[in-house]
């Protein structure tokens, strides 16, 4: 097991001294993510483990962050020929600049999930939204020639399914 895995919730108070207290405010995914009024509290997607083997769907739910320490280095496998993006782009887009695992107090009750409750802690990662269509596409399809103009994704959120068309697609 991870030796991030390993540090349970519970230990908000040693988490913000190993990393200064309210590091989370300056992460750069998260910091225009607060609520104007309580700085500290952000919504988080909380799941009970993937959607589509669990049944159950993912919740924005939200949470107080008590707490950060560092994580493991998410790193990506950067593939040339799949990607649109540059390698640095790729980099700045899909690894961690902060390497922090933060710790939460979830603040409502999740309305399907079994696994946590309100008041109950949690761990989470921060991270740059989803892909947009045109990367997705790119990346899906590294040898169409010409533009995409629709197809199926799983949806990031546990719905059953997404599917996508340009804008430009002749039968507009």
């Amino acid at each position: 097991m991870f030796d991030w895995l390993k540090r349970k919730p519970g230990v908000a108070a040693a988490s913000a001294e190993a990393v200064g207290a309210a590091t989370w405010r300056e992460d750069p995914h998260l910091r225009a993510r607060f609520h104007p009024d309580y700085p500290d509290d952000l919504e988080v997607l909380v799941h009970d483990g993937e959607p589509r083997r669990t049944g159950k769907q993912i919740e924005k739910c939200w949470v107080r962050v008590i707490g950060a320490f560092p994580g493991p280095t998410r790193r990506m496998i950067f593939n040339e020929q799949a990607s649109p993006l540059t390698p640095e782009a790729f980099r700045q887009r899909y690894e961690s600049t902060t390497g922090l695992v933060f710790n939460g107090t979830l603040l409502n009750a999740p309305v399907q999930l079994s696994t946590i409750r309100q008041g109950d802690e949690l761990l989470f990662i921060s991270g740059p939204g989803l892909d947009p269509p045109t990367v997705m596409a790119q990346t899906r399809f590294p040898d169409q020639q010409g533009s995409v103009e629709g197809f199926t994704s799983f949806c990031p959120l546990g719905c059953k399914g997404q599917l996508l068309f340009s804008k430009s697609s002749p039968d507009d």
